[in-house]
């Protein structure tokens, strides 16, 4: 049985609809006919595909992949020069701190007042929390493993990858934006035929 990767981000919906295309190829049936469907068909198709030791064997990903459209997304964003802010954790851990929305500059001392609100949990109301979380972005940057990194933006939250992470883990030489991301306007799909070159933009930094 053919099965394709998930096609949306909620795990129980991608499971139902594998099932209805695949399994029961979108018919009622009976509990009875169902289980068995399940336990003859089913899990065991599931169980082939997935073990280690065959040939063609579809492995889970441990990692979120990174597109060419998050790519274009983080290179549009380091083009508008946000200033960003570097701190030093112990263990090697680095943080970064950029502002939000249209803000271009942040100072040290906004940094260090997020950080303080954050170490105390200190807000008036829900309110003020979403204007604190909204108002500045902050990005883990993992040197052994850039994708292990994180970013408190919502566009992290719900896809683990975000133009921020990208983009200071380019700036800082953990990986390259592809030439392809930096001629695809966002929104229009590629045309055929070789990329022009363009140059890399850096965001502006302060230790």
């Amino acid at each position: 049985m053919n099965q394709q990767a998930p096609s949306t981000n909620n795990g129980l919906e991608s499971i139902n609809r594998t099932i209805k295309e695949f399994g029961t190829l979108r018919e009622r049936k009976d509990l009875r006919y169902f289980f068995s469907l399940l336990e003859t068909q089913i899990i065991r198709s599931w169980s082939v595909e997935r073990d280690p030791a065959a040939v063609n064997t579809k492995l889970f990903a441990m990692k979120q992949p990174v597109n060419t459209k998050d790519f274009t997304l983080a290179y549009k964003w380091l083009e508008e020069k946000k200033k960003i802010i570097k701190l030093r954790l112990d263990g090697g851990v680095r943080l970064f701190f950029t502002p939000s929305g249209e803000r271009k500059t942040l100072t040290r001392q906004e940094v260090e007042k997020y950080i303080e609100i954050r170490q105390r949990l200190s807000w008036e109301s829900f309110d003020e929390y979403v204007a604190w979380k909204n108002e500045i972005h902050a990005i883990k940057l993992c040197p052994e493993d850039w994708l292990q990194g994180s970013c408190s933006c919502v566009s992290f939250q719900k896809d683990l990858i975000c133009k921020h992470l990208i983009g200071v883990s380019a700036t800082f030489g953990y990986v390259e934006i592809p030439t392809i991301a930096k001629t695809v306007p966002l929104h229009e799909n590629r045309k055929r035929g070789r990329p022009k070159g363009a140059a890399t933009r850096c965001a502006i930094i302060v230790d």
